[in-house]
């Protein structure tokens, strides 16, 4: 009976270790998705700011030849 006690303390034990190193594991994935999804961000602001200025720049050269056409 002791040596069964012993053996079922031993699996909870291994278990218990198990889950700590499951738990480490899914917030290390976790937090590196984070960085993942944090950076796509930023790199899809600054490709939408470009675009925007890009956008913008060519507006007020449209603007500026009209303007300059008409008499």
């Amino acid at each position: 009976m002791q040596l069964n006690n012993q053996n079922n303390s031993a699996n909870q034990k291994t278990f218990r270790r198990f889950q700590v190193q499951l738990w480490c594991s899914i917030q290390c994935v976790t937090l590196s998705l984070h960085r993942v999804i944090r950076l796509v961000l930023v790199i899809l602001r600054i490709r939408l700011t470009i675009s925007l200025r890009i956008v913008l720049r060519m507006r007020i050269e449209r603007s500026s030849r009209s303007i300059s056409r008409s008499p």
